[in-house]
């Protein structure tokens, strides 16, 4: 597994997950969907889904650019309802409800910040 850095920051937050070539997954969507689609080589195929640890514009602000896309965004009731985010592309998670996005397992944790229903993440593939 491989984990690529695309930006960490309270400017924009985002990481690439990569198990091989064909399976990825994004981890927050909070840098401009431009550059996330450079780092790709403008090839988004391999992306199973976003990941959204929580309602903050830092992790959140492209994640439409995602859906529009084709991709599956998955976050918490409390994220999506925060920000108005709804349709057949958001997928709701609930922290210790283990779940899975192509060969990836997901397991979300209730977590402390001040935001609405934040999840840490942990993949346990």
């Amino acid at each position: 597994m491989k984990l690529k850095v695309l930006g960490s920051s309270s400017s924009g937050n985002c990481y690439l997950i990569e198990i091989n070539k064909n399976e990825k997954l994004i981890l927050d969507a909070g840098i401009n969907f431009k550059n996330v689609q450079k780092e790709l080589q403008f090839n988004l195929q391999g992306i199973q889904g976003v990941l959204i640890t929580h309602e903050h514009m830092d992790h959140l602000k492209y994640a439409p650019n995602f859906a529009l896309n084709g991709i599956d965004v998955y976050a918490s009731s409390g994220t999506f309802k925060k920000l108005e985010l709804t349709g057949h592309r958001f997928k709701i998670i609930k922290a210790l409800q283990q779940f899975e996005i192509g060969n990836f397992i997901i397991l979300p944790f209730d977590t402390q910040h001040d935001a609405a229903e934040p999840l840490r993440i942990f993949n346990t593939i």
